[in-house]
């Protein structure tokens, strides 16, 4: 089981690190849903020594978090060393720490906010995260995310089905699931929202092609092994047009977003 969780850390690590060049250019989603995550910070009456940017790929919300808290010293914390290289932030700033998300090399309590924007998703063990999130948050600190549910790329997932049984498409938690967690992880919940967010294509392969560049590749554990036919390929992209009456390609992603607080 060791095994199995280590290589699934290298996949997301391997994956994040080759999509870091072009990230920022194709990361139009991430930005928009970290810019409505920032705002729910406007609700919180507190003033951080530290704040951890869980998950900070190339430090887009980081500086956002900087300019809200200029007093504040961050940590911005990746999977990816590639990622943490294209942040644009100097050392006095921010401390930049490569780590894996359920084993946080940090001290107990020596957090006061954290702040992760579309990154939890990827994380084998959700409730291993939650846990070390809450070890490394002072009493009455406060979690706020986001990250992508259950019904996220559903008409892929749908034209997929047309074609095979295999899991061609990540699968996450539901909003439901993601509650449960957070609180069994001791953490009371004061904010949950969630909504389908819907992008549109010219066509299949350019869903595809920005999912790749994204980083967002199948990182399940019972994925197809082999390279996707061009006869299942085509099948799939006619199963996903067919289902496109106005000929765009549409793309849902099931966004959450949650603030809560450590139960002291």
């Amino acid at each position: 089981m060791i095994a199995v969780s280590r290589h699934y850390k290298q996949r997301v690590s391997r994956s994040f690190g080759r999509a870091a060049h072009g990230y920022d250019g194709v990361a139009a989603l991430q930005r928009e849903v970290g810019d409505a995550l920032l705002l729910g910070l406007d609700g919180l009456d507190i003033q951080p020594a530290r704040v951890l940017d869980l998950g900070s790929g190339t430090g887009y919300c980081t500086s956002r978090l900087i300019q809200y808290f200029p007093d504040a010293q961050l940590i911005a914390l990746d999977i990816a060393r590639e990622m943490l290289s294209f942040m644009r932030l100097s050392t006095a700033q921010c401390q930049s720490v490569c780590a894996d998300a359920e084993a946080l090399p940090l001290a107990e309590g020596c957090v006061d906010l954290t702040v992760s924007n579309l990154a939890l998703q990827w994380c084998r063990e959700p409730a291993t995260a939650f846990a070390g999130l809450a070890r490394v948050l002072s009493g009455g600190g406060y979690l706020v995310f986001s990250t992508l549910g259950r019904d996220t790329l559903a008409e892929l997932k749908h034209a997929w089905r047309q074609v095979d049984d295999k899991q061609h498409v990540n699968s996450f938690l539901s909003f439901a699931e993601w509650n449960a967690l957070l609180q069994a992880a001791g953490f009371e919940v004061m904010m949950s929202h969630s909504e389908v967010i819907s992008l549109f294509y010219a066509d299949v392969y350019g869903l595809m092609r920005e999912l790749k560049m994204l980083g967002a590749r199948n990182q399940a554990e019972d994925r197809p092994r082999y390279l996707t036919g061009r006869r299942a390929m085509a099948r799939m992209i006619s199963a996903y047009q067919a289902a496109m009456p106005d000929q765009r390609i549409r793309a849902g992603f099931d966004v959450i977003q949650m603030v809560a607080r450590k139960i002291v």
